[in-house]
């Protein structure tokens, strides 16, 4: 198995955000396996921190996707790459 051709796919989420909900729905529609970082199961001051170590200030958006290492644009980019055909089921 050579694990470099399997996507690593991580999304950083809340249990409030229904663009959180759409982007795992869609990655489970496509086979996708994914790891996911719940910041509201988080202790708040690592929450904080996570924040300013991806965004760099205590404002943010989820969800926050990355897949091979590139950081997506949220739901919508993720939605269009399903458009475009490059939704391809990984082996997790």
């Amino acid at each position: 198995m050579d694990i470099m051709k399997e996507k690593q796919v991580m999304i950083l989420s809340t249990d409030r955000c229904g663009y959180c909900v759409k982007a795992k729905n869609l990655l489970e529609q496509n086979s996708i396996g994914f790891r996911e970082v719940n910041m509201d199961k988080m202790h708040p001051n690592d929450s904080y921190e996570v924040v300013n170590c991806i965004f760099g200030t205590p404002r943010y958006h989820v969800p926050v996707i990355y897949m091979n290492s590139k950081k997506l644009d949220g739901y919508g980019e993720l939605l269009q790459m399903q458009r475009d055909g490059a939704l391809t089921p990984n082996k997790e």
